[in-house]
């Protein structure tokens, strides 16, 4: 992807960790031009707003700095109005957004942190920010796998946006590709409790019983009130003819919520084949 970071020249550190993180994640950046003397300052300003333009999405550093700077300004006004999404981070001790006076100039999802630290930590940052972006566009399942995707190409050993993307392989009748993400993210993550319940969901319906069994043990070892995963089980009980035993998984996933119907409606249909 194509970035713009626009900032304030106050804000040159901030502005130089985020480039480096993108970079290291094989994106292309791109940032608000300084230091243009008068002579070239309409030749300048053009190219900044194609710069703008050109970007796929547009990063706002904002800090005290940043309040009166013109550039930032005229980059947030450019990608407004051609609809290119803005994040607007804070980068000055990770104060409270409400209290950067640029309010304005704020589109869509705000991350509020501290990009002062090692690159490693802003590569975090980046990450999370397209899994909120990923959420947001729920409803579209190829820009949310696009933008999980994003997020672990930024960080690779972040095990969420795996089991994400695994949940929208999951929707799209994509076994094979969402158990892959589910694995991913249960190596990068042994405790992961949800990615346990979505893979043996998917072994369920491939019909790897012993597997998807493994798996549902596996996340009530990690939390015995883990719901759904003895919903799961207890389907795949019935799958295999074990109506006592499913009889007694619908029981427990009422126990943790007596107000499930699904679980009424499966145990009355176990007990109907007992």
């Amino acid at each position: 992807m194509n970035f713009y970071i626009s900032y304030s020249q106050a804000d040159e550190y901030a502005k130089l960790q985020i480039t480096r993180a993108l970079e290291k994640a094989g994106h292309s950046v791109s940032g608000t031009l300084y230091g243009v003397s008068m002579v070239d300052y309409d030749r300048a300003m053009d190219t900044q707003i194609r710069s703008v333009l050109a970007a796929d999405a547009v990063i706002a550093l904002l800090s005290p700095a940043a309040v009166r700077d013109e550039n930032l300004e005229m980059d947030c006004e450019t990608a407004l109005r051609s609809d290119i999404p803005i994040w607007a981070v804070v980068v000055s001790g990770g104060q409270a957004i409400e209290n950067v006076p640029l309010p304005r100039l704020i589109r869509g999802k705000c991350e509020v942190c501290d990009v002062r630290g090692e690159v490693d930590e802003v590569v975090a940052i980046l990450s999370q920010y397209f899994v909120a972006v990923g959420l947001a566009f729920g409803n579209n399942g190829a820009i949310e796998r696009e933008c999980y995707g994003q997020a672990i190409d930024i960080d690779p050993n972040n095990p969420n946006p795996y089991n994400l993307r695994g949940c929208v392989y999951d929707k799209q009748k994509m076994p094979d590709e969402a158990i892959a993400d589910f694995s991913a993210a249960i190596r990068l993550n042994p405790s992961y409790i949800e990615a346990y319940a979505n893979r043996a969901r998917q072994y369920r319906m491939m019909q790897k019983y012993d597997l998807a069994l493994a798996d549902c043990a596996a996340a009530l070892r990690l939390d015995p009130t883990h719901r759904m995963a003895y919903i799961i089980r207890g389907n795949i009980e019935i799958e295999l003819g074990q109506y006592v035993e499913a009889v007694r998984d619908f029981d427990a996933a009422l126990v943790i919520d007596p107000q499930d119907a699904m679980s009424y409606a499966n145990r009355g249909h176990t007990k109907c084949l007992l």
